[in-house]
């Protein structure tokens, strides 16, 4: 990436570091819970659309033959249906099956993005640990439907993760680091937020849930940004022609 860009890039950001800070002082996620209005859904909301428009703002430089045009696409769209998702989570006592099903097809969109392959097994078998380790601390907890939600939910992130995964071990980089990382960090703040919410309560779990969540959308949105900045091998395609 060129100086230029990387100026560029940061200034693209501002709005989203701007609109945090208003999060911050107007939700307060360190001293209390949201509280179930319009207002809250807004703030949470903000920082989100301040990356959908950063996103937008990207062009791709990479060569014809490496891009993917759909990339953004679905990008966007993930962004815009956790930006539901979070809006229904402020709700959460009558939304919050509604927000797990924005955030799941959300997290359908970053698997487009990132590329669905799978082609190392014990890459793969390795990402089934979470899955595992959180229906054995939510077990007993949650009713046939929750758990069949819970299903749903947590194989699509196992998907997600395998894939951002794989695309690092084929494609080493910052960019692609930062990607798995964000994916990560977006896995986390939903197991802090399914044990909160099902198993016991935690305290000042608002401002680890939405500290780790705004860390994993800006990971995923700057993973994307970095590779449309580079020339990159998709592992997908390159499966796809041998």
């Amino acid at each position: 990436m060129k100086g230029h860009s990387k100026l560029e890039y940061a200034a693209g950001l501002i709005p989203f570091f701007v609109s945090l800070l208003a999060y911050c002082v107007y939700c307060q996620p360190h001293v209390s819970r949201h509280s179930a209005s319009v207002y809250a859904a807004t703030f949470k909301c903000l920082p989100i659309v301040c990356l959908i428009a950063f996103v937008a703002s990207v062009s791709d430089e990479r060569p014809a033959q490496e891009r993917r045009s759909s990339n953004k696409k679905y990008l966007i769209l993930g962004l815009l249906f956790s930006c539901a998702g979070d809006a229904c989570l402020v709700f959460k006592d009558s939304l919050f099956l509604c927000g797990m099903a924005m955030f799941a097809i959300a997290l359908a969109c970053y698997v487009n993005v990132f590329g669905f392959w799978i082609s190392n097994a014990k890459l793969s078998m390795v990402h089934l640990i979470p899955p595992a380790v959180t229906f054995l601390c939510l077990y007993g907890s949650l009713s046939l439907l929750l758990m069949v939600a819970c299903t749903v939910y947590t194989t699509v992130f196992f998907i997600l993760g395998v894939s951002a995964c794989h695309r690092l071990f084929y494609n080493p980089s910052l960019v692609n680091l930062a990607g798995y990382i964000g994916c990560w960090s977006f896995a986390i703040s939903d197991f802090i937020l399914a044990v909160d919410k099902w198993k016991m309560k935690i305290d000042s779990v608002t401002i680890f849930v939405m500290a780790l969540y705004y860390v994993g959308q800006l990971l995923i949105a700057i993973s994307f940004a970095g590779n449309c900045r580079r020339q990159v091998s998709d592992p997908s395609r390159q499966k796809r022609s041998n």
